[in-house]
């Protein structure tokens, strides 16, 4: 590929990524397409599996736990490659580098008001601004990205080397996919992603399984004779894995005990739920800002509902010797107590220690799903749970009167 061409594509940082995040397309493939699939991995017609940028969704910056690290068990002696193209690469790196960005600012942030009341000169605060200072959000992100490629032994497919300009400007031209769906200016870096995953499986007379949540690379894949496409990386990772009786008949146990709210597996779930950062997750809406309330804490009250999604809530995404790692899918329903702080308060004839406070509760539910590692040997206390990223809504709306409270510091 000729340098301007790729030097074009390694640059749109932050173009695909938006696109690909905010489309959703529709349910996950049927059985009969999942045995397909599982049939061509256990012939190893199937040798390569890749994703993009929907895949690590808001997982960037956290790539050493969840589901995405499960990637990391397509290692040398498995028979399966994991590959991911150059464009990804950068997108990843880019979200990654403006999370990290943003969480620097909070951070800074922090020191500045903990100056005001410990003091300018304070050493722990000192030597905490010294650290952050050490390292630029860029380099983190570029090591972190670098340590997952690592970890996973993945393939980084190079533009220079696995895609061809005319390649692209012929689908261009032809209207093919990912080209079809309209003017789009996330349709290039489609296009040199994918078409570099293809060209990477045509090298390696191979197979690959992509995991998307794009209209577009579903498109390319369903005209692909080398590309399968599948929406979740659960789903993905459970297709690599070896569905014996045990492992079905394990699962349904585990299945059995997450619907009973008696259970230990239950109460463990139910008790990670209560050590989640609510507050940083929770889009709150109908809040009076302009009014100068402020939501300070949101934390978990008690559950209404805790639900299964469907009959593949619970997918088998690692099997390993003494253990297995399953994604659960559940629907949320709960009570959440809610702080807020009256940033006007107090007036001029109050003590400025004193603080206008109210606290409310209300209803919120989402979609949730949770990274659990099962010992096939075990004792209560060796289920480790890792809940996913998600999305809260909770409406404030009105507060009474009743709900407020003044709060002296002193």
């Amino acid at each position: 590929m000729t340098k301007i061409v790729a030097s074009f594509f390694k640059n749109k940082g932050g173009v695909m990524s938006q696109n690909l995040l905010g489309k959703q397309i529709g349910d996950e493939i049927d059985e009969e397409q999942k045995e397909k699939i599982r049939d061509l991995i256990d012939k190893q017609k199937i040798k390569g599996i890749s994703i993009d940028t929907t895949a690590f969704g808001r997982n960037a910056t956290d790539l050493k736990a969840g589901l995405i690290s499960q990637l990391s068990q397509f290692d040398e002696s498995h028979p399966a490659k994991l590959v991911i193209s150059e464009v990804i690469w950068n997108e990843v790196q880019a979200h990654l580098c403006e999370s990290l960005t943003e969480l620097r600012g909070k951070t800074e942030a922090g020191i500045k008001a903990g100056r005001k009341l410990l003091g300018a000169e304070n050493p722990i605060l000192q030597q905490l601004s010294e650290l952050l200072n050490s390292k630029n959000p860029e380099d983190i992100a570029a090591s972190t990205i670098e340590e997952f490629m690592a970890a996973c032994h993945a393939t980084k497919l190079d533009l220079d080397s696995y895609t061809m300009p005319s390649d692209i400007f012929k689908r261009y031209f032809s209207k093919k996919p990912p080209f079809q769906l309209g003017k789009n200016k996330s349709e290039f870096p489609d296009a040199a992603a994918l078409v570099s995953i293809e060209s990477w499986a045509d090298h390696n007379d191979t197979e690959v399984l992509i995991v998307s949540r794009d209209k577009a690379w579903e498109a390319f894949a369903t005209e692909s004779p080398r590309l399968h496409l599948v929406k979740k990386l659960s789903t993905a990772l459970s297709l690599f894995q070896k569905h014996d009786d045990f492992l079905e008949n394990f699962l349904n146990v585990f299945k059995d005990e997450i619907k009973d709210q008696q259970s230990s597996s239950y109460f463990t779930l139910e008790s990670a739920l209560w050590g989640e950062d609510w507050l940083s997750n929770t889009k709150i809406e109908n809040l009076k800002e302009d009014a100068g309330f402020i939501v300070e804490e949101v934390n978990f009250g008690d559950v209404v509902q805790l639900k299964l999604e469907d009959q593949n809530s619970i997918e088998p995404v690692r099997v390993e010797k003494d253990c297995v790692h399953v994604e659960v899918s559940f629907f949320l329903s709960a009570t959440f107590d809610i702080q807020i702080l009256d940033s006007t308060f107090p007036s001029t004839s109050r003590k400025s220690s004193q603080k206008r406070i109210a606290e409310i509760m209300r209803n919120g539910s989402c979609h949730m799903s949770a990274h659990i590692k099962i010992p096939f040997k075990r004792v209560d206390s060796d289920i480790e749970v890792h809940i996913e990223p998600f999305d809260l809504t909770l409406s404030i709306g009105d507060i009474s009167a009743e709900d407020w409270y003044e709060d002296d510091d002193d």
